[in-house]
């Protein structure tokens, strides 16, 4: 896809008032340099999280879910959870510590625990936010500050 048919794509979509749907779109080869309207990491991350002092607060379903967890991971309060993470916006799903907003979580994986997580600012720079992401993302490390019930 050339840069002039994703920015057509992406203006139409910012003028009827919705998000592009790129689920289908092969970017593998696309040079986005110049794209205008694509989704910024930092404002989606803005918009959904409360910022504290130390990082970000965000949610993750763990345990009966899509993937199992690794087996190195700890399910404790104050155990960070690591991966390596895809670092790719245009592919939805992908390896990496994945976390999304509270209502994302609440509304799927209703067998798995729900825990609330901090991304402290020093692992910001490993999120990924997919360009189509309807309310998840995913990171290299969080930490894991209390189970909510």
């Amino acid at each position: 896809m050339n840069i002039n048919k994703l920015n057509k794509i992406l203006a139409k979509a910012k003028k009827d008032g919705v998000r592009a749907d790129l689920s289908y779109a092969d970017l593998r080869s696309a040079d986005l340099s110049q794209s205008k309207g694509l989704l910024k990491a930092r404002e989606w991350i803005a918009e959904n999280f409360k910022k504290t002092r130390k990082g970000f607060i965000v949610y993750k379903k763990i345990g009966n879910t899509t993937y199992d967890k690794p087996k190195s991971w700890k399910i404790e309060v104050g155990e960070f959870l690591e991966d390596v993470v895809n670092p790719n916006p245009t592919e939805d799903c992908g390896c990496g510590v994945n976390f999304g907003t509270r209502k994302w979580c609440e509304n799927n994986y209703s067998e798995a625990d729900l825990w609330e997580c901090l991304i402290l600012f020093e692992d910001a720079c490993d999120i990924v936010v997919p360009y189509n992401t309807d309310g998840k993302a995913r990171c290299g490390r969080l930490q894991l500050i209390k189970k909510i019930e």
